[in-house]
């Protein structure tokens, strides 16, 4: 099974921020994350960046809004 790994994207580099992600859903400006053991993680201020399916990676990177 492959399940998603997310990075975050800040100053050129990728950062590991979660693993074994199951289920993604964007609820007003948040994104919520489920993992296999259903543990459960809000992310504010970020922006999908890029779903590479072949990989399981999901890159995000912080959105316009929290810069400003």
């Amino acid at each position: 099974m492959c399940l998603l790994k997310i990075y975050l994207q800040e100053n050129g580099s990728r950062r590991l921020i979660a693993e074994d992600i199951a289920l993604i859903v964007k609820e007003n400006e948040e994104i919520k994350i489920r993992n296999l053991n259903f543990e459960e993680k809000k992310l504010k201020n970020v922006e999908i960046l890029e779903i590479d399916a072949l990989n399981s990676i999901l890159l995000l990177r912080r959105s316009d809004s929290a810069e400003k």
